[in-house]
This record gives structure tokens, C-alpha cells and sequence, in this order.
């Protein structure tokens, strides 16, 4: 797999993961992890990822990922960020 400098996951919440997809989404964020750069999109708060993943303790290693050294930004802020070409 190449090296992309930015992946973008969009709508997160629109397909649910099995336990082997939900693996694989933790290793490539954690190949990723403080070395580039990620955006997830979500409408779902943290606590309803389980619903998207089926199993708590690999949402939370997901979400440990993710928030660890992620900045989090509110969605409205999010949409305002590329609005304005930040």
C-alpha cells in the first residue's frame, strides 16, 4: 500500500464494520498514527461507535487512535474549515 499523505474517511457511520474490517481499520490507523495525517467524518458521538464497530474493546482501541493526538473538531467546524480553505 502506498504511503498516502492524507486519508480522508467520509460518513463514517454509513456502513457498519465486521470484527476482521474493524481490525483492519485499527492497524491502518495505527500504521498512520503521529506520522500522517487522517479525517474522519462521523455524525455519531464517540459513545455510539460501537454501533459502527459491534465491539467495545476494539472501538476503544479505535478511539484511543483516533483522540490521542487527533485534533477533534465540531462538525459545523469542520465543514467551515474546508469552506474557507483552511
Amino acid at each position: 500500500m502506498r504511503r498516502e499523505l492524507l486519508l480522508i474517511l467520509d460518513e463514517l457511520e454509513y456502513v457498519t464494520f465486521d470484527l476482521a474490517g474493524a481490525e483492519l481499520l485499527f492497524q491502518l490507523l495505527a500504521t498512520r498514527y503521529e506520522t500522517m495525517s487522517t479525517i474522519i467524518t462521523s455524525n455519531l458521538g464517540f459513545s455510539d461507535w460501537v454501533k459502527v464497530f459491534h465491539d467495545r474493546a476494539l472501538t476503544a482501541a479505535i478511539l484511543d487512535r483516533i483522540t490521542g493526538v487527533y485534533k477533534i473538531l465540531p462538525r459545523s467546524r469542520l465543514c467551515m474549515a474546508f469552506f474557507h480553505g483552511v
